[in-house]
């Protein structure tokens, strides 16, 4: 039927009767559809009639759209409730039915033309007025969805807000349904138009709701994910960190109420991964970027191979990687980013914006690497992902900014890297363009704006100009001025800036640029926020300056540095994954310790050296260290304590390899996250501790009195060997001070060379394994240089300062406890002497022990249980052709089992295929003493790796560390290099005998390189004649046992066979 057919049938019904309803007009249409029942309830007026015909004149109109026109005027004159319900149910329908199907779209103008008519004759107070808003709301707002104009969007959210206006007194569904409509219209114009009024608003709006009381959990859940989102953009404009911690609680309130598989329920997960990196950026808190990863793997692991944000989801867990990486520098972290970044970039992405995302995320993570390996492939791919980024990105894209920025950081890193003036130019011309697209609004502005003067500042250093170094400077001021004190980059800024006046101050000598310089930099150090790393740097910085002014306020500067250690070397982080940070470390710890030595404060010279010194193996001593004394005051205290330790332990020894797929790591990210937790929980339990009265310094490093302690049987002897000093901190036996003992004539350069013509000059230097035959050829002019050297430069002013040149007239020699640094840790002090001059070796004066660190000669063999016996291991029979059969270890077990009967003591034998590892590592745990006769290997890029190699596999050192062994009391590993460090971290004694001692062994005797076969049974004899010579166990005797087993030996092969006896030397007590 038509609208000309409607038109006549209604002016029939009113000339019959204009005060009845007509049944016939509803029935006209056929079946009892809504708008067939609203017409049967109207007596319709002929000038509404009229204005139909009007509009058909005009056009053709679809009967719904004639009939919304009906039934909205109508409707005005309506107080029956059910007749408005049906003109609800009629909008509705229509509604649908419009957006099924597009051919309806093109009348609503129509629609619109038709409500603005009757809202402009329609009261205020018409209590039908907030319907007829409503309806022409959402028309609006459905046009704009159809042509984009901003008029359109401006007029739905009038409607909406006049709407609300007139039902806020109503606490009704009506109207939280309007207000939910409101806030998501300010939305979409802030998403068009970027006004901050209208998120405000929108945000407005959903507080409102969430603050209500919702029939419908899922309804209420929505609004709370939506609130999560808004509160998330507009702290991506403005950076207010209070935005950020309300979206986060937003987003955690709606996810609890969707149930498994909604499908708002990745949004939620999405918008948390996303929400936590922002607030990690901000201050640099570990438990954030963790949750970000977390989060971020939920949200890849519910996204769908093929679903077009897989891609994206991918890339922020690579990018929440990559943060992690730069807070605590863990390799595994940086290598999962790039993967994940590359995996991103794989996938099949038909939106330039989101490739764009991904290539630029991709390239950055692959600068990163850059910064540790030093490939320049990383950084030549890093800036053709950075490019290709750029070239699929709209000038008017938000993202532009910060893809320049990118992009000129890594120009930054590859001039830096190789010198060509042109990337430097690049880099500067990114970062400016960067400023010009980013809104002066914008808190990102203040990143680029610090690049851009860092960049001016290298080109400072490059060119010598010095309108680069004043730009900085306004660059950097004008950043610092707006960037919040509690912001995780200010630490790094005021750095940056503080460079700059040092600049000046090195340029126009003013004393008032390197007063502020300092400042700068000890205002950076000081920062609560920011990653371990820049505040460490700063510290070196404020440390270099302040060592311009007069006084000493380098020490300050040091002390900083010192209190930063265990945030650069995080028990929260396995063992495999400190080694990055410990050359670094160790550096600034003796450039402190100089320092200290040189203002003659020795005790805390001794302090801080002991503080940087096996960092890693004190953590764990530590960890296993008495709580006793806590236990008498605060038992609950103690117990969480104790427990947290122990997990703690648990975690730092390394487990297997990294897992790089996405099913293994989530059960490795969440170990990780609990090895986190666990770390954070100690640092708290130990502040709540040294809060207790009388437990100020509990677990606290020890103070230079409690480490002279050391020194009540031997001397000890610090040998420092830095790139601008060489000195001795020594504590002479008996004393409770230390002293200081030049070496005027050592040198860094020195101890380098002396190492280099060491290890080549061993011939069987690069094999890992004992089993050298005695035919082998020595090198004694090296090592008769080497010896000679150490001796005049080294040995002897320090064997004079400390009296033990002159006779003794106890006959007894004395003992010096050696602990060595740098390159001098692979030389042979012990051995140091003229070789041609009676009389002229440390030997013949002293018995030298070497010790990893003074704690490991704080505790007492006496506090052993009662000795357990013996187990002796031998494997001869190598099941492997990397190494050899060991001949002589059936007759080195052969003579120590008949010490061993002689003595009467408990001793264990296990050989060949017996010594398993599971054997062997259940035996050492059972026995006091244990003495290993097998081949041994030191693993340069993981020391606890290194290993004993015995029948049927390796026990490494990770493996001996793991668990504490009660009995222990010596370990004599007649192994090859079982005493051999890692050059790239010397002070870590990072080798088998250093293990021994920190798995709880107090004395060990190790060797440096690979001992011939033949002499192994000679020096074990002698040992342990000397152990058991009254027929009871001393293994406080080990160093004076082995110092006449290698008499022995060096009486047999020739004083000259330095290959033979050299490389046997004693760890420990």
């Amino acid at each position: 039927m038509s609208l000309i057919d409607l038109v006549e049938i209604v002016k029939q019904q009113n000339q019959r009767d204009s005060h009845s309803s007509s049944p016939a007009l509803g029935t006209a249409f056929g079946a009892a559809t809504p708008e067939n029942k609203l017409l049967d309830h109207f007596i319709l007026d002929d000038k509404l009639l009229d204005m139909l015909l009007i509009e058909r004149d005009c056009r053709v109109l679809p009967f719904d759209e004639a009939y919304l026109m009906l039934a909205v005027r109508l409707s005005l004159a309506a107080d029956d409730e059910d007749i408005l319900q049906l003109v609800r149910d009629c909008y509705q329908d229509l509604h649908m039915r419009t957006f099924e199907n597009p051919s309806y779209c093109a009348d609503i103008d129509h629609e619109i033309w038709t409500a603005t008519e009757l809202l402009v004759y329609t009261p205020i107070d018409n209590p039908n007025r907030p319907e007829l808003l409503r309806a022409l709301g959402y028309m609006f707002a459905r046009r704009f969805n159809l042509t984009d104009k901003p008029s359109d969007l401006g007029i739905a959210i009038c409607c909406f807000y006049q709407l609300i206006m007139l039902t806020a007194s109503q606490d009704s569904c009506a109207l939280m349904s309007d207000m939910f409509s409101l806030g998501t219209l300010c939305q979409i114009r802030y998403e068009h138009t970027g006004k901050l009024a209208d998120i405000d608003q929108s945000i407005t709006c959903h507080r409102h709701l969430a603050d209500c009381t919702w029939s419908d959990l899922s309804s209420a859940s929505i609004v709370h994910k939506r609130l999560g989102a808004l509160l998330y953009s507009r702290y991506e404009r403005t950076g207010e960190l209070a935005d950020i911690d309300q979206s986060i609680a937003a987003s955690h309130t709606a996810l609890s109420h969707f149930p498994d598989g909604h499908p708002h329920k990745l949004f939620c997960v999405n918008n948390l991964a996303l929400a936590y990196t922002r607030r990690f950026e901000a201050f640099n808190r570990l438990s954030d970027v963790d949750a970000s990863i977390e989060w971020a793997m939920l949200a890849v692991s519910m996204t769908p191979d093929n679903h077009f944000c897989r891609a994206e989801r991918l890339c922020q867990l690579g990018n929440a990687y990559s943060y992690r990486y730069e807070l605590l520098g863990k390799p595994t972290d940086l290598e999962l980013a790039i993967y994940y970044h590359q995996e991103a970039v794989a996938c099949r992405i038909d939106e330039d914006e989101i490739h764009a995302l991904c290539l630029d995320s991709l390239g950055t993570s692959l600068s990163l690497r850059f910064n540790i390996h030093q490939e320049i492939s990383d950084l030549n791919q890093s800036i053709s992902c950075h490019s290709a980024a750029m070239n699929l990105t709209l000038e008017r894209d938000p993202s532009l900014p910060e893809r320049l920025n990118n992009l000129g950081n890594a120009h930054g890193r590859r001039f830096a890297s190789l010198g060509a003036h042109e990337d430097l130019e690049i880099s500067i011309e990114c970062l400016e363009y960067a400023l010009h697209f980013t809104d002066e609004y914008d808190p990102r502005s203040l990143k680029w704006i610090e690049n851009l003067g860092v960049s001016l500042i290298v080109r400072f250093e490059r060119m010598g100009q010095p309108e680069d170094l004043e730009n900085a400077i306004n660059w950097l001021q004008i950043a610092q001025s707006h960037t919040p004190m509690d912001y995780s980059r200010r630490p790094n800024l005021l750095m940056n800036l503080g460079m700059t006046y040092y600049y000046n101050f090195n340029r126009l000598g003013r004393q008032e640029d390197l007063e502020k310089s300092v400042h700068l930099f000890s205002s950076a150090a000081l920062s609560i926020n920011g990653s371990a790393s820049d505040l460490f740097l700063a510290s070196d910085r404020w440390a270099v300056a302040s060592n311009q002014l007069t006084g000493s306020p380098c020490l300050e500067a040091y002390t900083r540095a010192m209190e930063l250690i265990p945030r650069m070397i995080w028990v929260g982080t396995k063992m495999t994954e400190q080694y990055q940070n410990i050359p670094e470390v160790s550096h600034m710890v003796l450039k402190a310790v100089g320092a200290a030595m040189v203002l003659g404060e020795y005790g805390l010279a001794l302090e801080w050296f002991e503080q940087g010194r096996s960092i890693m193996w004190n953590q764990m001593l530590q960890l296993r260290s008495s709580m006793d004394d806590l236990a008498h005051v605060n038992p609950t205290l103690y117990q969480e304590l104790s427990h947290v330790a122990h997990g703690l332990d648990e975690a730092f020894t390394p487990k297997g390899q990294t897992a790089v797929h996405l099913k293994r790591t989530h059960s490795v990210e969440e170990d990780a996250q609990c090895h986190h937790r666990l770390a954070e929980r100690w640092e708290d339990l130990l502040a709540e501790a040294r809060r207790l009265p009388g437990f100020h310094g509990f677990l606290k490093p020890k103070s230079a009195k409690d480490l002279a302690c050391v020194a009540k049987d031997r001397a000890v002897a610090i040998v420092i060997v830095e790139l601008n000093y060489c000195s001795v901190i020594a504590l002479p036996l008996g004393s409770e001070s230390p002293i200081h003992i030049p070496l005027p004539d050592f040198s860094f350069e020195k101890a380098v060379r002396a190492r280099k013509h060491l290890l080549n000059s061993i011939p069987y230097a690069n094999i890992t394994e004992r089993g050298i035959k005695a035919g082998d050829p020595p090198t004694k002019n090296v090592f008769e240089s080497i010896l000679s050297m150490l001796w005049v430069d080294v040995a002897k002013p320090v064997l004079d300062c400390l009296g033990y040149t002159k006779p003794n007239p106890s006959g007894e020699l004395p003992r010096v406890t050696w602990c060595t640094t740098g390159p001098v840790s692979f030389l042979p002090l012990h051995a140091a002497g003229l070789y041609d001059v009676p009389h002229s070796r440390v030997f013949d004066f002293v018995v030298s022990s070497y010790t990893p660190s003074l704690n490991a000669l704080v505790r007492d063999v006496d506090k052993v249980s009662d000795f357990r016996g013996m187990v002796a291991v031998g494997q001869s029979i190598s099941t492997t052709p990397v190494f050899s059969h060991l001949e002589g270890t059936t007759e080195e077990l052969d003579r120590i089992s008949k010490h061993a009967a002689r003595s009467n003591i408990t001793f264990n034998r296990i050989e060949n295929q017996l010594a398993t590892t599971s054997a062997v590592s259940d035996a050492i745990s059972r026995h006091s003493w244990v003495h290993l006769a097998c081949h041994g290997s030191q693993h340069r890029s993981e020391p606890s790796a290194s290993a004993f190699h015995l029948h049927d596999g390796s026990l490494d050192l990770a493996s001996i560390i793991k668990n504490p062994l009660p009995h222990a009391s010596l370990a004599f590993l007649s192994a090859c290099e079982t005493a051999t460090g890692d050059e790239a971290m010397p002070e870590e004694s990072m080798h088998l005998a250093a293990g021994m001692i920190m798995a709880g062994y107090p004395s060990v005797i190790g060797t440096m390189w690979s001992i011939r076969d033949g002499d192994a049974p000679i020096v074990a004899d002698r040992v342990y004649a000397e152990l058991l010579k009254d027929g009871v166990p001393n293994s406080r005797g080990a160093a004076r046992a082995l110092h006449k087993a290698t008499e022995e030996l060096r009486n047999k092969v020739g004083e000259r066979m330095f290959s033979a006896w050299v490389p046997y030397i004693h760890i420990g007590i």
